[in-house]
């Protein structure tokens, strides 16, 4: 008698929903020669875009109030399910887990969700026969044991820190109050303070706009600014070097001596706290002609993955253990569903994963961020996961291309709309704060894709006609009606 092949999938957010849709559409699953879990720390699904409050340390959740998209919802979907027609484009944070809360319906995921269900612990036990993963589960699961593991846990849960000289002494001495952004939800604490907002990225631009409006004065510290005033808005480059409590030095010279309080909005470790030693070193060994003796997290980077999601060591078969959602500046759930459709076929046939093939993709992504940046190790490995712009397009194509998968090729009009995507989001606010945001929705999407591509134009075209630009910089030709 065959027996059945046990597969874990760990989280239940956006990439965990993926790829147990995924996972359910096999008829492996169907004829029950697949037996598939999904296990979800919290009481409801939707990872990050499950609200919370800012009392756990990590917080549950980053969300904070007044959070949208920054992308634009027909891009930023699952290929294999819209947003509603009217849907704000850059829609509201409950907008999204209602979308995800629909995913899961629609797609019958919850009755192979089980809620509240912890991962405490993942061994690789080698046993008799193939071996398996033992997890510990609580409450009240105790230790169960998969053929395969699929993490799909995320990376936006431990805050990340400045390790500028002197911001140590300031989070010791506790004279100054230092938040992070994820703990952040809505501007009222920093009433009337003088505040230095750290990161560039969106939650720190978000952020700053948000506090501006109630704090005396902000100080909004980005790789690259250079100095200069907006109303009570001070942009500032990087810090040097945190002084005396109160005094930033900053990397052009200038000084700020008056901070009385710290919002770092500096991005995320990758965090696997399940997986302990031998299984994760924290210090990569790179990889050579065969795979290193360990896989590694320095917290910046896993390493070393074949194609972001497989990996190379030699503690337990590569096939058994997938990650997913870990490529950065990317449009990730479209991502999510490639990169399932690829773990579907390394399950159905692991020899299909070549690992001196991987291995030597892996050397030769080496090769190209070593110089590109330099021979720093830092960030080296800060770049790894980093898949901006175009690149991350071909990494999807590539994903498909592997997993045999002919179908849900990238539209043409994504690249289009992501090359525009920050101007497009700043004239989607302009309609918002006009009002005139409900009229430009209004049944856009009943008739199918091509009128939120063509929706997205007009907007664009829109806010570059109020600036004075001709908006046909990335026009292309407009299927459909316009």
């Amino acid at each position: 008698m065959k027996s059945t092949k046990r597969i874990a999938v760990i989280g239940g957010g956006a990439a965990g929903l993926a790829v147990l849709k995924v996972l359910l559409e096999q008829p492996q699953v169907r004829d029950k020669s697949w037996h598939v879990v999904c296990y979800e720390a919290r009481d409801d699904i939707g990872g990050v875009w499950l609200p919370a409050p800012p009392v756990d340390d990590p917080p549950q959740t980053p969300l904070y109030d007044s959070l949208t998209t920054n992308l634009p919802h027909p891009v930023m979907a699952y290929q294999t399910l819209s947003f509603p027609s009217s849907t704000p484009l850059f829609p509201p944070a409950r907008s999204v887990l209602q979308y995800l809360r629909s995913y899961a319906t629609t797609f019958g995921l919850h009755p192979f969700i089980r809620l509240s269900r912890r991962v405490e612990s993942m061994r690789w036990d080698a046993g008799e026969g193939a071996g398996s993963w033992e997890l510990v589960v609580s409450p009240g699961e105790g230790r169960k044991h998969y053929d395969a593991v699929v993490l799909c846990n995320g990376h936006y849960s431990l805050p990340r820190l400045p390790s500028t000289p002197g911001f140590a002494a300031w989070l010791v001495q506790r004279n100054i109050p230092i938040t992070h952004s994820a703990w952040y939800r809505n501007p009222q604490p920093w009433m009337g303070r003088t505040v230095l907002i750290l990161g560039g990225g969106p939650s720190g631009s978000d952020i700053t706009a948000e506090v501006s409006r109630v704090a005396k004065k902000v100080y909004h510290s980005v790789t690259g600014f250079v100095t200069e005033d907006v109303g009570n808005v001070s942009r500032r480059p990087r810090p040097k070097e945190f002084l005396q409590p109160g005094k930033v030095l900053f990397e052009d010279g200038s000084v700020a001596d008056d901070v009385d309080a710290v919002i770092p909005a500096t991005g995320y470790q990758y965090a696997y706290p399940f997986l302990a030693p031998p299984l994760l070193q924290p210090q990569p060994t790179p990889a050579g002609d065969t795979p290193p003796e360990h896989l590694s997290n320095d917290t910046n980077h896993v390493y070393a993955l074949a194609r972001h999601v497989w990996p190379l060591q030699r503690d337990f078969p590569a096939h058994t253990l997938a990650f997913i959602g870990l490529p950065a500046r990317v449009i990730p759930f479209p991502i999510f569903e490639a990169q399932a459709r690829c773990v579907v076929r390394v399950l159905r046939d692991p020899a299909h994963l070549h690992i001196p093939h991987e291995l030597a993709l892996v050397r030769a992504r080496d090769l190209e961020l070593e110089k590109q940046c330099a021979g720093n190790a830092r960030e080296i490995a800060k770049s790894w996961h980093r898949l901006p712009d175009e690149e991350q397009f071909d990494y999807r194509t590539e994903l498909l291309a592997f997993a045999g998968v002919k179908e849900w090729a990238v539209e043409p009009w994504a690249h289009e709309v992501y090359a525009m995507k920050g101007d497009l989001r700043k004239a989607w606010r302009a309609i918002e704060a006009r009002g005139d945001a409900k009229k430009w929705v209004e049944g856009v999407g009943e008739g199918g894709i091509d009128e939120w591509v063509n929706l997205m134009r007009r907007v664009y075209r829109d806010g570059q006609k109020r600036e004075g630009k001709s908006g046909e910089e990335v026009m292309v030709k407009e299927p459909g009606r316009v």
